[in-house]
This record gives structure tokens, sequence and C-alpha cells, in this order.
């Protein structure tokens, strides 16, 4: 059994698991099936040790930093000047009711009592403007921290974007025109509705600008589906056509499935040049792209 645990460990490839091995929670099952006793729950899991001490974290922020020198600038200087006015009100003589009051005004004065409020009523406001750009902020100080970051490092994980993927116009080889490439990547998808890889999801709803492609999509019954395999890099279906032919259909990474076509069959070199020029042309914008071929005996798309 091949399990993912990319969300755990962070490593592209999946892991194999057997007889005794521990699966974790939050990683996914890419091939293979089996039968598991559940061990641990919630924060006793490995995903839950690890939520348990990000929530724990005791950090101070810059944020309250400031606001705690504030204060402790406002404290010292209060009690200077209260430590003035008495010693120059014994020198003066004067009732210590009267010191009591110019203390009280002081204290009143110089002590911000009204900042937490100021403070947090501001940082809520920010907080809601946030919430309306789907943004969810778990600490108030959290906002002000994130505004004076200056440099930010991030992976491409798509965390910063919206994590929406859509298909532009597709790159076909000559003799294969746009709704056969739509309608051979959409067989090379899962019919799941709940629970859709993000990919095939994308492709399938690609597919209403397709009608051609759409209608035949009913006219095909799937007999196999390998969902995508970290180590061939491809996504595998057999499917059965009208006239009850076998037929495979293939999407994955760009590399792979053009040494697949190369073994299933005769591929001209002047195709198979041009596909690697425009393969990394598009890697420089990140786009996916999918590929068909036939052999002799197994139609292979």
């Amino acid at each position: 059994m091949v399990v993912d645990q990319a969300a755990l460990t962070g490593e592209s490839l999946a892991a194999s698991k057997g007889p005794g091995d521990d699966l974790f929670s939050s990683s996914a099952i890419k091939r293979g099936s089996c039968y598991a006793v559940v061990t641990a729950t919630g924060e006793k899991t490995f995903v839950g040790r690890a939520a348990t001490l990000a929530g724990k974290s005791n950090g101070v922020g810059h944020f309250t930093e400031v606001i705690n020198n504030i204060g402790t600038v406002l404290l010292v200087l209060v009690i200077l000047w209260l430590l003035i006015i008495w010693s120059s009100g014994f020198y003066r003589s004067l009732g210590i009711v009267k010191l009591l009051e110019y203390a009280l005004i002081i204290a009143v004065v110089g002590v911000p009592v009204g900042l937490p409020a100021v403070v947090t009523t501001t940082m809520a406001v920010g907080a809601a403007f946030l919430a309306k750009k789907q943004a969810n902020d778990q600490k108030l100080t959290a906002i002000e921290s994130l505004a004076g970051v200056e440099i930010l490092c991030s992976d491409k994980t798509g965390t910063l974007t919206q994590n929406k993927l859509t298909l532009h116009d597709p790159y076909c080889v000559e003799g294969v025109d746009d709704e056969m490439l739509m309608f051979v990547s959409a067989l090379a998808a899962s019919r799941k509705k709940k629970g859709m890889d993000a990919i095939d999801k994308a492709v399938v709803k690609a597919l209403g600008k397709y009608p051609q492609a759409r209608r035949r999509m009913r006219e095909y019954r799937m007999l196999e589906f390998q969902p995508f395999d970290p180590v061939s890099k491809m996504v595998t279906a057999k499917v059965i056509d009208p006239e009850g032919n076998t037929c495979i259909a293939v999407k994955g990474a760009p590399p792979f499935v053009l040494r697949m076509v190369q073994k299933a069959g005769t591929l001209d070199p002047a195709i198979a040049q041009k596909y690697d020029d425009v393969v990394s042309e598009f890697a420089d914008r990140d786009s996916w792209y999918l590929t068909i071929v036939r052999s002799s005996s197994v139609r292979y798309w």
C-alpha cells in the first residue's frame, strides 16, 4: 500500500506501508487498501500533537511589546511626577488631602486606562475587514505584526493565491484538436462526486466549453481507474467505447507521458522535440499538459 504523507513530512514521494506499520492521521492512501485499527484520536495523534504545540505558543508579538513599553514608560513617568509633587508639597507644607488630589490627577492623566479598549476596537475593525477578504485571524495582534513584515518567504503551495485550478487554452500536436484532448483528459478523471482530485475537478468543469467532448463522455463506460501515482506520475483509466473496444486514457506529468508514448509506438522525433520545447516554455508559467497516443492493439490516449 502506498500512502501520501506530504501534509506531515513534506516529502513529494509517497511512502510504502505494510502490515504492522502506523498510518498517521491526515495522510491519504494513494494506492491499495487495508483494514486498520484506530489507536489514537484528537490531540493524541501526530497531527493533533503538532496542532496543540502550535496553539500553545507564547511568543509575544511586536505590537504587544510596543504597548508594554508604552505602559512601562508612562508608569515610570507617573511615579517620578508623584515623587516630585509629594516632595515639593512637603516643603511647602501642603496638606495630605491636597497632595492626594494632585496624585489622583497625575494618575488619571498618566495611566492609559482606555488604551486596551481603543487598541482592541481598532484591531477588531481590522479583523472584520480581513474576514470579508476570507482571511482568518487567530490573534488580533497578528494584524499589526504582519503589517510590519518587510520580507515574506513562502513555499509555492498556493496558500497565497486563490487556490483554484483553471484550464487555459490547450496545446495540441498535429492531428489532435481541442475537443479530442479535453475528451481524453476527462476520461482519465475520477467520476466520484465527492472528494474529487482538484485537477480532475478543473478538467470536468472545463467540459462546459467543449460540447462535443462532453457528449462523447456519456458513450464510454469506465472499467478501472488508477489515481495519480507519485512514482509513475500519471493517472490511468481503462474504459470501453461504444463498439466494445478497450481503451486506456492517461493523464500526467509531461516527461513521463512522453516516455510512455515513445514506448507505445513510433513517434516522430520532430514532434517529440517540439513537445519538449513547448513543455519547457509553459513550465515557466506552471501549467499542466495532456498528451494523446494510440497503439495498434490497445488504444492509449
